[in-house]
């Protein structure tokens, strides 16, 4: 289940409502790990980046040492974002803030039928020598 905060300088108004009269907009910010995750709603200036709503969502200190956010890529609604430094959010949207690969998913699949390649050809082998013996 995922922690909710908004941190005591934020408004709280929710993503998606957006304060006309002021300017701001509201948006949330996610990081998870496989064992937390954090979600902060919080109110940023209307023509904030999905960087700075990350940065103003005070979601690094949360996670100290795990969490550096000009090494991180970032999205929005599972979607990445080229550059988040340059990309405007929107009100409503949920700026997420990923994880790197730990293994690139096309090698390891590569590695797999690799792998299952190599067990045929030995059971084959050992199939082969098996019928070879009991020939004898």
């Amino acid at each position: 289940m995922a922690e909710q905060s908004s941190p005591p300088e934020k408004s709280a108004i929710s993503p998606g409502n957006e304060a006309e009269t002021t300017g701001r907009i509201g948006v949330e910010v996610a990081f998870a790990l496989p064992t937390r995750q954090l979600i902060v709603a919080l109110e940023v200036d209307d023509g904030c980046t999905v960087y700075e709503a990350a940065e103003r969502s005070g979601i690094a200190d949360q996670f100290r040492g795990e969490l550096q956010l000009d090494e991180m890529p970032m999205g929005i609604f599972s979607e990445q974002v080229s550059d988040p430094k340059t990309r405007l959010i929107r009100a409503g949207e949920r700026v997420e803030i990923y994880r790197p690969l730990v293994a690139d998913p096309k090698e390891q699949r590569l590695k797999r039928v690799e792998e299952a390649k190599a067990r045929k050809l030995r059971e084959q082998a050992a199939s082969a020598t098996d019928d070879a013996s009991a020939e004898h």
